[in-house]
Order: structure tokens, then sequence, then C-alpha cells
């Protein structure tokens, strides 16, 4: 099926594991976008129930050259091994990702298109979304609108799913590390950010709900995955030290360390203080000699006081730091 060549051909990709209960809304509020031409890309990892098969049906009721649907199988566990094979077969112009238990709102797609034409078809596009919580509750994420590397780390702006990006950038900048399995998205953002300098925000309204429920893997506890999460961070603290001595490597070198003692101020608050105290001293080894003794005075306050339960400590940290 070729595609008309006047209009901006948008591919989404979306990874599959059981999620028959909540699929089908998901797969319907993508094809409900107003917008068309549009390449649904549906990469089932392993499922065990009937997740596959409620994407064939799919794929054999709607697609059309206008909303193509592609079904595929990848058989090595993992979204990001998913999002890759996805990736691997995609088409359009521009990216984006989505989670097979989202919901997408209808002018998503044509928002972001809209925003790209108006900014003269820059890198890539960002996005706000709103959590729905089990009660249907609706919070707006508190979102910073910004381009800097460094502010991925101290409160993730650019996550798998807030995100439109020209296939071919993403192809410089490398696919989803395979063998992360906790933070993708946070090591992935940074990577993006850190290449790309013409990030245009789309700040108008949220465009999507991301549903918060217990099967969320972002709901397991950060003392049970602190090993998922740390090797996460280890790749991002590769990244930064192969970039030239300069003030913006401090910058972003503070702000790594940040996000090692977050996670160990939230290893302390699960009421685990013994370990959370091993990753504090990491943090703290790993500071740079820029403004150190400042930053060491901000992370032991930030161990003691988001281990506490407080919150909204990033925003002071990431002017500070």
């Amino acid at each position: 099926m070729k595609k008309p060549d006047s209009l901006v051909f948008v591919s989404i990709i979306v990874p599959v594991y059981n999620r028959e209960k909540t699929l089908k809304r998901t797969l319907h509020s993508l094809f409900d976008q107003i917008y068309r031409p549009i390449e649904l890309i549906l990469v089932d990892n392993n499922s065990q129930d009937r997740s596959y098969e409620i994407c064939k049906d799919f794929q054999d009721r709607y697609s059309h050259i206008f909303f193509r649907i592609e079904v595929i199988q990848e058989t090595k566990k993992g979204a990001n091994a998913a999002r890759n094979a996805g990736l691997a077969i995609a088409t359009g112009e521009y990216l984006m990702f989505f989670d097979s238990d989202d919901i997408m709102y209808n002018d998503c797609v044509s928002n972001v298109v809209g925003d790209l034409i108006i900014e003269k078809f820059p890198t890539a596009t960002a996005y706000p979304f709103f959590i729905k919580f089990p009660d249907g509750t609706l919070s707006r994420r508190p979102h910073i609108y910004s381009k800097k590397p460094a502010d991925q780390l101290y409160t993730t702006i650019i996550p798998t799913h807030g995100l439109c990006i020209k296939r071919e950038t993403l192809n410089e900048i490398g696919p989803w590390d395979e063998q992360l399995e906790r933070w993708q998205d946070l090591e992935f953002g940074f990577r993006v950010l850190l290449h790309i300098k013409d990030l245009n925000w789309f700040t108008a309204k949220p465009l999507y709900e991301v549903q918060y429920h217990d099967d969320s893997i972002s709901g397991n506890s950060y003392f049970t995955d602190h090993e998922k999460l740390y090797a996460s961070l280890i790749k991002i603290g590769t990244i930064i030290e192969e970039q030239a001595e300069s003030k913006q490597k401090y910058k972003l070198q503070r702000a790594w360390c940040y996000k090692i003692c977050s996670m160990a101020s939230q290893i302390r608050k699960e009421g685990h203080p013994e370990l959370g105290n091993v990753y504090l001293q990491k943090a703290l080894l790993y500071l740079p000699k820029s403004r150190k003794r400042l930053a060491t005075c901000l992370l032991h306050f930030q161990f003691y006081y988001e281990g506490k339960g407080g919150r909204g400590f990033w925003k002071i940290a990431r002017r500070l730091m």
C-alpha cells in the first residue's frame, strides 16, 4: 500500500504483552484519530492471552491505505525489543510510540502534525499527558517544557509515549537499549535531548491519558528493582562521561548524581535505609569537583526529605545543582 505523497506520514509503534483487557480500547482510540495517513505497527511480545488474536482481528477489520496496520511478533522478551522490531519496519517520516493500555485523544496526531507544520518540521515535537487513576480522577503531570538533557534527570520530560520524532533522526540516535528493563524512557529521552537541538513543545493541552494501575511496570518498587534501575543510570553515566570537559558536562554529572540520590531516597522511603545509603554514597562519590560542596549538602537534604515522603525537591535541585 502506497501512502499519499502530499501528507505527513506518521508511524505509531505499540508493543503488546498480555493486554486483552485494555487492548481494544487502546486500539480504537488510535483508529479514532481524525488525522490520516497513519501507519500503526502492533508488536506482540510473547503474549499468553488473546492479545495477538485481538491485534490480527483489528488489522483484518480496519486496515486500509490511509490507516495501514501491521501486526508482527517479536520473541525476544521486553518492550524495548518489541519497539525496535517495530522501528525496523516503520515507513513513516515521523514516529510515535504508544503503550497498549493507554488512551490517545482523537485529536492527538492532528495536533502534533499541525505543530510540526507550523514550526516548519523540527526534528521532534513533545507533548504533555494526563494520568488517569482507577477512581477516574485525571491528574495533569507537572511538565516543564525544556530542551535540556539535564532536566530529563530531574523530572522525566520525554517519556516513551510523549514524543514524535523523525525516523531518520532516530536511526542516527540509535534504537532502544534492549538490555534495560526499567527507566528505559529515562535513558532514551536523555539521548534524544542530548542529540536534538530543535525540539519543539506542544503546550496547549494534554494529548493522551496514561492509565495508572497495578499491572503497570512503573508500579514496581524501587527496592525490588534497584539493580534494573541502576543499570539504566549507569548507561546514562557512561554517555555523560563521553562528553567533552565543559560546564555542560559538570551540570549533567550533577543531575545524574541527583537521580541516583532520588532512587536512594525512594528505597529509604520503602523501609530499606541501609541500601538507600549505599546509593547515596555512590551519588556523593560521583559528584564532579565543580560546585561539589553545595551539591553534597543538597543530596544529603534530598535523601532525608524525600526519604520521609517529601515531594517536589527536583524543582529546587535543578536550579541550584
